[in-house]
């Protein structure tokens, strides 16, 4: 009896670690305190999201440039980016949402107050 105990009690603690561990997403969160900033970590996006159309010249009807800092910026703080990249029926890009991860980075970006270095 004493061995069905001590078997009882390692399948629970394996269930209880394996349902508690991480899914196994290759995708990382930033850690907590992790200053996002947009050279080392938004310009990329808008680049490979971004520029096929807010590039300079402007392509698609765009109504604007996100070739910059400053261009982005006046885009978050003029224009409803962040509603943009998360609207599943409008979405920018127009392809179709981006990863989810980026846009929790960029929403991270603009939460932290839009940091350029």
């Amino acid at each position: 009896m004493k061995k069905l105990y001590i078997l009882l009690g390692l399948v629970s603690t394996g269930l209880l670690y394996n349902c508690s561990s991480d899914s196994g997403s290759p995708e990382e969160e930033e850690p907590i305190g992790t200053v996002i900033t947009y050279n080392a970590n938004i310009k990329s996006i808008i680049t490979a999201n971004c520029y096929p159309c807010h590039n300079n010249p402007t392509t698609n009807a765009a109504p604007f440039s996100m070739t910059t800092f400053a261009e982005t910026v006046n885009a978050v703080n003029t224009r409803p980016l962040r509603a943009a990249i998360n609207d599943p029926i409008n979405p920018m890009p127009e392809a179709g949402l981006m990863s989810q991860q980026n846009r929790d980075l960029i929403g991270k970006w603009i939460d932290q107050g839009l940091k350029e270095k």
